[in-house]
């Protein structure tokens, strides 16, 4: 089966190898070069070659374990979400709506938003009340600032596409604050697949 979640680690797991890679490769190639006319120290070439299999196995063995823990976390937590564009405070907020609404829920949730978002462009009152939108953190849950009404509803600032697709809305690993799990949680793009992919 094909994930359609995009894991978000991948290009981190990646400059983490080749950092720890040139780590060792570059002290490896200066000893070289210095010693090049007597040849390098036996005991030497086997610290090194010890170290290079640990990390290249390493390498292997941790993007799984990695990718576990992380569809553990979205078992437990996590919201999928429609994701539509919000057009306050600039162009990269979305409005995220909980997919297990039921229609007429989900647009009573967008409209108590997008409502809110008016009041809070045109009124400096309250924006005032409000403070800045996402100072505690990337994502804003919908009801602490629009009300009960607005449950099931979520802000995120900086959306990479805020006008398509779906998003899973993770909560932090442990939370600061149980009231608000999700301020400093995480945002994952999800891919829907393709008609003809989904049969396969």
């Amino acid at each position: 089966m094909k994930r359609v979640v995009e894991y978000p680690y991948f290009l981190r797991h990646l400059l983490v190898v080749g950092a720890v890679l040139c780590a060792l490769g570059f002290p490896w190639a200066l000893y070289a070069v210095v010693v090049r006319e007597q040849g390098p120290d036996p005991i030497v070439t086997i610290v090194f070659v010890v170290a290079l299999a640990t990390v290249l196995v390493g390498a292997r063995l941790m993007p799984p374990i990695l990718m576990r823990r992380f569809f553990d976390r979205v078992a437990r937590g996590g919201v999928l979400c429609d994701v539509c564009p919000a057009g306050f405070p600039d162009d990269k907020t979305a409005l995220l709506i909980d997919a297990r609404l039921s229609d007429a829920q989900a647009v009573y949730v967008h409209d108590v938003m997008t409502t809110w978002l008016g009041k809070w462009a045109s009124d400096p009152a309250v924006r005032e009340q409000a403070g800045d939108l996402f100072a505690d953190g990337p994502i804003r849950s919908a009801d602490e600032l629009a009300g009960p009404a607005a449950r099931g509803g979520f802000f995120v600032a900086r959306d990479t596409d805020p006008h398509k697709g779906w998003r899973l809305v993770l909560p932090e690993e442990n939370p600061r604050d149980p009231h608000r799990p999700y301020s400093k949680g995480l945002v994952v793009k999800v891919d829907m697949p393709s008609v003809e992919s989904a049969g396969k």
